[in-house]
């Protein structure tokens, strides 16, 4: 993580820490958490009735203290009360949309202050599912009032439902978890909501520095991939130092990558500018959202039992003129360690006339750490980079000679990779701080 970020969470702790008892007090002031407690209690079972009414409510009538609601329905009903805050707060949401949709600006703007509609309607024009997921859970936005924009807007009421769920969820269990300690989260809790609202701001500065609002499917799946990785790199601080990108031939080509670490496959979409076409594992399309990526941006799915179908795929996209990525060992192999690569890359040179580019990627293992997760119902580990230097060398065009067998030539170009690996870790080594140029774009 970089050190200003390290300082902004630091400094945000250090104010949550000394001041907590005067912010607690603070917060069961403006809730004014005993009263709306009685209120809600005098109710008996109708209570969270009564609650999802006026939290429906607020989302049009700005005088009823949303924020308050949530926090003492999670003191008054724990997990239900999250639960009711939940289904409320989105359903209040998709009917403010719904209205602004049916009924147009003329009845917007007796409900709403025109000028403000106007500012967020020109911020908003042509932006999706992301867009209108930050306006949910980043501060800066008016969350209620964007509903209405939302409803003035060209999103579809599908991509509106997704953002809405996502981020009314979000703010709704970080609030209610407020009630649920009562007025008294422990530190811990404060510690990971500034981490996540420190990604969600990196994420934001992301999105608006990306430009243009995808349109088609592929153009959101990448933007979203695009977003989740130079989110990830900027949040840790990490550089990556490319060399040789710029001598890279035109047209089809088959570049092929040692893989230590998860993590080296987060920076190559950032070395190309978007998502390449990449060769992975079969399972990783079953991921949420990140099958949706690779599904929608094209990557190619390999699974054990049909091998050849990934093969086929590649070799149609290479005779098409595009790029193909791989990794040839087929699994992660930690650093200073070997194993038989699978010869995929030298067959499809020999079958398309496509050079190979070798791509040695050296990462410090003091700047990795393992984590060990289920994932599909199994238990996988593997190296993630949270801080330091992500260094790629592209090596020179390389084809496998005529005559040689597949697993002789595929050694051959393992060689290549593990020398510009070497490389790559020397280099490191002795520059323990590199002014990093923007990588051109391809």
């Amino acid at each position: 993580m970089k050190t200003k970020n390290i300082l902004i969470v630091l400094v945000l702790l250090s104010v949550i820490a000394i001041y907590r008892e005067p912010i607690s007090n603070l917060l069961g002031i403006i809730s004014d958490q005993q009263s709306v407690s009685a209120y809600l209690q005098g109710y008996g079972a109708l209570g969270p009735v009564v609650l999802f009414v006026l939290l429906v409510a607020q989302v049009f009538v700005a005088v009823i203290p949303g924020h308050a609601l949530m926090v003492t329905a999670g003191y008054v009903y724990g997990a239900v009360g999250m639960c009711v805050v939940i289904a409320s707060t989105i359903l209040g949401s998709q009917v403010a949309f719904l209205i602004a949709r049916r009924y147009g600006r003329g009845l917007i703007y007796k409900l709403a202050s025109p000028q403000i509609i106007e500012r967020w309607d020109k911020a908003a024009r042509h932006q999706g599912i992301l867009f209108f997921f930050f306006s949910f859970v980043l501060p800066i936005f008016p969350s209620d009032l964007m509903c209405y924009v939302a409803g003035l807007s060209n999103i579809s009421p599908k991509c509106f439902f997704v953002a809405n769920v996502l981020g009314r969820t979000c703010c709704a269990v970080f609030i209610t978890l407020i009630g649920i300690y009562g007025m008294k989260p422990p530190v811990e809790f404060w510690i990971i909501a500034a981490l996540v609202i420190l990604a969600l701001f990196a994420g934001w500065a992301t999105y608006k520095k990306a430009g243009k609002f995808p349109r088609t499917k592929k153009e959101r799946a990448n933007a979203l991939g695009m977003l989740i990785f130079r989110t990830y790199q900027k949040m840790f601080g990490i550089k990556y130092e490319v060399k040789g990108f710029e001598a890279l031939p035109e047209g089809p080509k088959i570049i092929a990558i040692n893989h230590t670490n998860v993590t080296d496959a987060f920076f190559l979409p950032l070395v190309f500018s978007k998502m390449p076409r990449l060769i992975v594992q079969g399972d990783l399309f079953e991921i949420p959202v990140l099958g949706y990526i690779l599904r929608e941006t094209g990557q190619i799915p390999v699974n054990p039992e049909d091998c050849r179908a990934a093969f086929d795929q590649a070799r149609e996209l290479l005779q098409r003129g595009e790029t193909i990525l791989i990794f040839p060992e087929g699994q992660l192999v930690p650093p200073g360690q070997r194993v038989r690569a699978k010869t995929g890359a030298a067959r499809l040179s020999k079958s398309t006339g496509a050079p190979v580019i070798p791509l040695g990627i050296y990462v410090d293992p003091q700047d990795a750490r393992e984590l060990r997760m289920n994932r599909l119902g199994k238990k996988r580990q593997g190296l993630y980079q949270f801080r330091g230097k992500c260094s790629m060398h592209f090596g020179s065009a390389w084809k496998p000679e005529t005559g040689s067998n597949f697993h002789a030539q595929t050694d051959e170009l393992m060689d290549r990779i593990y020398s510009l690996v070497a490389e790559a870790q020397k280099e490191s080594q002795c520059v323990s701080h590199t002014s990093l140029n923007p990588i051109p774009q391809w």
